[in-house]
């Protein structure tokens, strides 16, 4: 939270709109009175998502509803798209690191793991980011603001925590012997 403080201070400076001044300065006082309450929802959002014991489930249809984007309003879908977007680059990054844990995990978890049920996945990350902050009342500017830092500090973060989870599983003896597949559809074994 200091970096939001840090950078949101910093781009009050350059902006000149007084409205949108306002909306960094009403952002910075939230997170100051609530930092620690944002903390502990993201904090929950992950512990949840771990302890619920990850399941694959079968994608829902779509209804004729949710075919229709009139009923998105545009900023939510921003929102989504953000989000998203900071998934799907993460998870390219660290594509054979968490092709890795994905394999461990589903032995642990005895179930198959994939990128939509990884509990450490970007996507587990970015939601459980999206509904802390949605539980705060922040203009769009100062959500930008955090979906940056977001993203900063995740794409900084993660490819340690990958190494060390699988490295944790492997020292307990979880899949010392991976199978790999490459993009040309062989497979070989090897160890990580």
């Amino acid at each position: 939270l200091e970096k939001v403080d840090t950078r949101l201070f910093d781009v009050v400076g350059t902006i000149s709109d007084i409205g949108e001044k306002n909306a960094c300065y009403d952002a910075l006082n939230i997170f100051k009175k609530h930092g620690d309450a944002f903390i502990r929802a993201f904090e929950t959002q992950i512990h949840d998502r771990f302890n619920n014991n990850p399941q694959r489930s079968k994608p829902a249809e779509p209804s004729f509803k949710e075919m229709t984007l009139s009923l998105v309003e545009d900023a939510a879908l921003e929102d989504w798209l953000a989000f998203s977007d900071v998934s799907r680059n993460l998870e390219l990054e660290y594509q054979e690191e968490l092709n890795h844990l994905e394999q461990r995990l589903s032995v642990v978890f005895q179930t198959a793991i994939d990128k939509e049920n990884n509990p450490f996945g970007p996507a587990a990350f970015s939601q459980a980011f999206q509904n802390a902050l949605n539980e705060f009342t922040l203009e769009r500017r100062a959500l930008q603001i955090s979906y940056s830092i977001y993203k900063d500090v995740l794409t900084r973060t993660l490819g340690s925590l990958y190494d060390k989870l699988n490295q944790l599983l492997l020292e307990n003896g979880v899949l010392p012997e991976l199978v790999q597949h490459t993009c040309s559809g062989l497979v070989f074994s090897g160890t990580a």
